[in-house]
């Protein structure tokens, strides 16, 4: 019953990861549109706007090399997990335009997963670790988001 549990859960995570690299890519398209909080700041307070955003990203930036450092992850990781996330991308993609069953996806989802985990095994990734992470790095975190 557990095993069941737990493969359901994985196959909900990969189809999860498609659905936010394909969110992400299309997000990616809309342009230069800000968050409202950064509209909202710097109309308050008469600034620029890509200042303002400029300053959001950088401190993002700065407090996710943090925790990074904190749970051992290093920049190679961290390439190495971008570069994963595009490959990911890609075969979510093409997975999507493919006529087949659900079953059959939810099967070639759960290839994925299991490759996924085996990728991070040999390349000493413990993904366990993005779990722990509040806000952007909590529920719903893309660790390999741009």
């Amino acid at each position: 019953m557990k095993k069941i549990l737990t493969y359901t859960i994985m196959a909900v995570a990969v189809l999860g990861l498609c659905g936010i690299a394909t969110v992400s890519i299309q997000a990616e398209d809309v342009g230069e549109k800000y968050p409202p909080i950064v509209e909202k700041l710097a109309e308050r307070f008469n600034l620029d706007t890509g200042e303002v955003k400029e300053f959001f990203d950088k401190n993002r930036e700065e407090r996710m090399q943090e925790r990074l450092a904190e749970a051992g992850i290093t920049e190679e990781q961290l390439q190495a997990l971008k570069a994963k996330k595009q490959e990911l991308r890609e075969e979510c993609g093409a997975l999507r335009g493919e006529d087949i069953s659900f079953e059959e996806k939810k099967a070639r989802m759960q290839e994925m997963k299991e490759m996924m985990k085996a990728w991070a095994e040999e390349n000493e990734i413990d993904l366990s670790v993005f779990k722990k992470f509040g806000s952007k790095y909590g529920k719903g975190y893309r660790p390999f988001s741009k």
